[in-house]
């Protein structure tokens, strides 16, 4: 074995070795039934254990070729490798990198040595392990809502139904204060049931793609539909000046969305302030 095919493998061997989120042994198994060659050949066939680690790994390939390197690094400092040689067996690793991309090859241009290469790529790993988090955490948010606004629907729907009710049956009972306190406490639940309602619409919007539509919409017949499915206490005077002719394009589900919020969350704040 070459002094550089053997230094690869060496520092790969130990990289694997050290990185216990692979089973060293199962992944030797697939280098030589799948590609065709014994470990100790990585030096001479590095572009397949490379490929090789990437579709056992996915992104964590860059950690032990991160370990790799370092490993390299380490022993050439303390004189185990002899300097040509290592500098032979770099290079051979790095190509295999510059070949994935030309923008990784104008970028490795600016690196004049192994300890700014190094470095470069601990950032590339860095910067995919934040992303891989990143998404794996708004995975987990969105089925998060998504099950906690289904929960809460069906019994909120039973609430709504059994308000209904009592509202009916309150219509029959003779005017008097005891029906006008109950009357003020159905209300009062009718405005925590629709918030709530708000609160889980906002869920499982949030837990669902957003895909927006965009039309040409008229905002004066716009604000009209709007209006007349908000319910605005008689305390309260809204005044509103639109241009007739005034057009936008936009999604109107979703501004007719965002807007309602808005407009209830105002009122209520109004409301208790004025409390």
């Amino acid at each position: 074995m070459q002094a550089v095919d053997k230094i690869i493998f060496e520092c790969a061997d130990s990289a694997l070795s050290q990185c216990g989120f692979l089973d060293k042994i199962k992944f030797y198994q697939t280098l030589e039934t799948s590609y065709g060659f014994k470990p100790e050949e990585i030096g001479s066939n590095y572009e397949a254990f490379h490929e090789c680690l990437q579709n056992t790994l996915g992104i964590k390939h860059y950690a032990v070729e991160r370990v790799l390197l370092r490993i390299m690094k380490e022993r050439t400092d303390n004189r185990i490798y002899d300097r040509t040689d290592e500098i032979s067996a770099f290079s051979i690793i790095t190509n295999v990198y510059l070949k994935e991309s030309e923008a990784n090859l104008e970028r490795s241009r600016a690196f004049t040595n192994l300890e700014k290469y190094t470095k470069h790529l601990e950032e590339e790993v860095k910067e995919a392990d934040e992303k891989m988090k990143s998404a794996e955490r708004m995975i987990t948010i969105g089925e998060t809502a998504a099950m906690v606004g289904h929960d809460i629907r069906n019994p909120l729907q039973a609430l709504t139904s059994d308000l209904y009710l009592l509202n009916e049956t309150l219509k029959d009972m003779p005017d008097d204060e005891t029906k006008v306190t109950m009357q003020e406490s159905l209300d009062s639940m009718q405005e925590n049931i629709s918030y709530i309602s708000k609160i889980v619409a906002d869920l499982q919007d949030y837990a669902r793609p957003l895909n927006l539509e965009y039309k040409e919409v008229d905002i004066n017949q716009f604000f009209n539909g709007l209006l007349t499915v908000i319910f605005i206490p008689e305390k309260i005077r809204l005044e509103l000046e639109i241009n007739a002719s005034s057009k936008v394009k936009t999604d109107p589900m979703f501004l007719r969305r965002a807007l309602t919020n808005l407009m209830n969350n105002a009122i209520q704040a109004m409301l208790t302030v004025e409390n």
